[in-house]
């Protein structure tokens, strides 16, 4: 008897599937499991209320979900044949500090938005990160190519950037 397909322990679908969405394309990147050299690029999913899939479910668990949360992940394309090779495991990005409004350049709303519904909220789960990320930006650091950077906007408020090193998101696409 296969335990994983009985009642005890029911198939396992993911929620968001595989319908992503893109934002962000592409740098250069080693694929940490074969060291093959792709494309990386960044795509999204949203719960959107013109394409509420999530009220699909029969027993009505997911109905409570706020509409206009984000989740991002991290794509690797073939660099020839611009295939999907691997993806990786689903994230949010954070809030600005409340030192960003105060800096030159930064945004007065950095930092005030944190409470509330301006928080992902996902399966009965409150995270540390804005209900709205949208990724605009992935770019090669000029002169270490080893690292990347990324830019988005704060729940539609506010930007963002950040660098970060690529041996970090090889951990992504370790989701074993």
């Amino acid at each position: 008897r296969n335990a994983e397909k009985t009642c005890e322990f029911p198939e396992f679908v993911p929620f968001f599937g595989d319908s992503d969405h893109g934002s962000a394309c592409c740098v250069e990147f080693t694929m940490p499991s074969t060291n093959k050299k792709v494309l990386l690029g960044i795509s999204h999913q949203k719960l959107s209320p013109r394409k509420p899939f999530w009220k699909m479910d029969v027993r009505g668990k997911y109905d409570h979900f706020i509409h206009d949360h984000f989740v991002s992940r991290f794509v690797a394309y073939d660099a020839q044949s611009f295939e999907i090779v691997a993806r990786s495991g689903w994230f949010c990005l954070g809030f600005a500090d409340d030192i960003e409004s105060t800096s030159t350049g930064g945004s007065s709303l950095a930092g005030k938005n944190k409470e509330g519904n301006a928080r992902l909220y996902l399966f009965n789960e409150t995270f540390a990160c804005p209900a709205i990320h949208f990724i605009s930006t992935l770019s090669e650091v000029v002169g270490d190519d080893t690292k990347a950077i990324i830019g988005y906007g704060v729940n539609d408020c506010h930007p963002r950037m950040f660098m970060i090193a690529k041996h970090e998101i090889s951990k992504m696409f370790d989701i074993s």
